[in-house]
């Protein structure tokens, strides 16, 4: 078989290799910006093996900022398994510790904080509708404020995904309360989700 290449088959080529030269010439500049700049820190022991030091692996790139946020000094931390930055920038966690939901403007500053111990919310239609809890860990695993400003909370333990408004009042509840399943109505563990522009609900069931 015969191949005829053409004069625009030709230049294609060429700008094809020019442009595959110069990517690995910019992969290679950056490799060594990366590299050039880290010098080995290991030790090797009196047998030769090579010792690492107690630090290693740890990211230094950051400044830990002790002021930031301004905790209330009546707020306890636990574990904070979930963030999220609203539209006007403030930052939301959630607290393995009450009050389980606190909100922090960008500065640090403290604004509010919710989900305190009580009834626990099993659906839209309880008296009570603010979210309480009637144990104080309900293995809330991730928090996320979507385009509309409501907040959107996974209780893994308890099988559902709550839906609340920026002052803590339960406006929906996914899944079954207290009950897991692999059904069409159930969550198993729920973990996370994700809320589209549009409004779809993605939930990551493990």
């Amino acid at each position: 078989m015969q191949v005829i290449m053409k004069k625009e088959d030709n230049l294609n080529r060429q700008r094809f290799i020019s442009l595959s030269a110069a990517t690995l010439i910019a992969l290679s500049v950056l490799l060594s910006f990366l590299t050039g700049g880290c010098s080995d820190v290991s030790t090797k022991d009196k047998n030769g093996v090579k010792q690492n030091p107690d630090n290693w692996g740890l990211v230094t790139l950051y400044q830990v900022d002790s002021l930031w946020p301004q905790k209330p000094e009546n707020i306890t931390w636990g574990g904070i398994p979930g963030i999220d930055i609203d539209r006007q920038g403030n930052l939301w966690l959630i607290n393995r510790a009450l009050p389980l939901v606190q909100m922090y403007d960008a500065d640090g500053m403290f604004i509010k904080a919710w989900g305190n111990k009580g009834v626990d919310v099993a659906s839209v239609t309880d008296p009570q509708t603010d979210l309480t809890f009637s144990m104080s860990d309900p293995d809330i695993h991730q928090i996320k404020v979507d385009f509309e400003g409501n907040v959107w909370i996974a209780a893994r333990r308890l099988g559902v995904v709550y839906k609340c408004s920026p002052e803590g009042k339960v406006l929906m509840v996914l899944g079954k309360f207290n009950e897991v399943g692999n059904d069409e109505t159930h969550f198993n563990y729920p973990g996370d989700m994700a809320i589209t522009s549009t409004g779809n609900i993605l939930v990551k069931d493990d």
